[in-house]
């Protein structure tokens, strides 16, 4: 409240006063109790809800457990589906860039800058400039090509977010996944920085990227695969 001021006990819409609960059932039709919140954790029971163990949860909401591949598969089926997913995790690494690529080419250990928001962080404002040249510089300057990615799997995952390497600093909205030119699969997610970076706002991260850095997301939980919905005992 301090940044947003008070929260609304009405507003105008469409000529009707409504309260945000009663916009939220009339209008968006949204049950909030059909969406589930996804983690993986290797030092936690599988398919259990689980504790989210960072300072910023401090409603203390637990996630439901799964692997690092039905993680993926999760979001996956979700896009599928015609779902989107609720992206939570870390953008400290700098292979996520200021123009609009995320990609995982080594762990970085290095402490993240703290200073200023994240926005003016990851848009160039300090040391940690990306130097790719877009399309409108000068001809003879050649683009460096993408870095190999590193292989992630479920104990590097754990022990990024162990050492608090991996945390939940930003939070994004994916909608959809795309394949490039060598193959490398990249998931498509919405900023929130308005129209910054090379695709305006869009965010490429690879699908090494998400499964490293990811600490939680939201689905729909018609957007589970049937067989991780069983195991959570959804219906």
């Amino acid at each position: 409240q301090a940044y947003l001021g008070a929260w609304p006990a009405e507003f105008q819409y469409e000529g009707r006063t409504m309260t945000p609960t009663g916009y939220r059932d009339e209008v968006l039709k949204m049950d909030v109790d059909d969406y589930v919140n996804i983690c993986s954790f290797i030092d936690e029971p599988l398919y259990q809800v689980v504790p989210i163990e960072v300072c910023d949860n401090w409603r203390n909401a637990g996630g439901w457990n799964v692997t690092m591949d039905d993680m993926l598969r999760i979001m996956y089926n979700a896009l599928d589906g015609g779902y989107t997913v609720l992206w939570g995790g870390d953008v400290s690494e700098k292979g996520f860039t200021r123009n609009g690529i995320g990609v995982m080419s080594v762990p970085d250990d290095k402490k993240k800058d703290t200073e200023g928001t994240d926005q003016a962080h990851w848009t160039g404002k300090d040391n940690n400039k990306d130097n790719t040249r877009d399309s409108s510089d000068t001809a003879s300057v050649r683009k460096p090509e993408l870095p190999a990615e590193v292989e992630v799997n479920d104990s590097l995952r754990q022990s990024a977010y162990d050492r608090k390497l991996t945390t939940d600093d930003h939070g994004m909205h994916i909608y959809g996944y795309a394949t490039d030119q060598n193959g490398t699969k990249y998931f498509k997610v919405k900023n929130s920085w308005g129209e910054a970076g090379k695709y305006k706002g869009i965010w490429y991260m690879s699908e090494t990227f998400i499964a490293y850095k990811t600490l939680n997301f939201i689905v729909h939980k018609d957007a589970l695969p049937k067989d991780i919905r069983k195991k959570f005992g959804i219906r």
